[in-house]
């Protein structure tokens, strides 16, 4: 690949359409994740995670955690509570998120997005719609 700062030197995703549900009151579950092995030392990654339906059950408190892992180490780059709080049951939107990680070398970690209902049942790509991670690698 060309060594042009600024360029997209590599690019990969993981898609379900599968709907995934996690529990009432659970704990950090990987529901998206990739295999990454950046191509340079001092790249950046942009990492999307998006769904255009989630859903969760109870309205009042319940609230869905995210999470982005690297290796099963919570990277602090994307996390937080989403749909906090709601007054209607039954609530449905959609979700998008965006991490920027310096490269971590030339070895290969596992990026996951995890996840868990609190106070509620937390239903990703809700009745069958795409859920997606990216990983963009950009070059220094």
């Amino acid at each position: 690949s060309p060594n042009i700062p600024g360029a997209v030197i590599n690019f990969k995703k993981v898609t379900t359409n599968t709907n995934v549900i996690f529990p009432n009151n659970s704990t950090f579950t990987t529901f998206l994740s990739l295999g990454y092995t950046p191509l340079q030392t001092n790249s950046t990654l942009v990492v999307d995670v998006s769904c255009s339906s989630v859903s969760k059950t109870t309205g009042g408190a319940g609230w869905i955690g995210i999470r982005l892992d690297l290796d099963d180490v919570d990277s602090g780059t994307m996390s937080g509570a989403f749909m906090y709080p709601t007054a209607t049951n039954d609530t449905r939107q959609p979700f998008h998120s965006r991490a920027v990680i310096d490269s971590w070398g030339t070895t290969s970690k596992t990026v996951a997005f995890k996840t868990y209902g609190a106070g509620t049942t937390a239903s990703w790509s809700h009745q069958g719609v795409q859920s997606v991670m990216t990983i963009t690698e950009i070059g220094a």
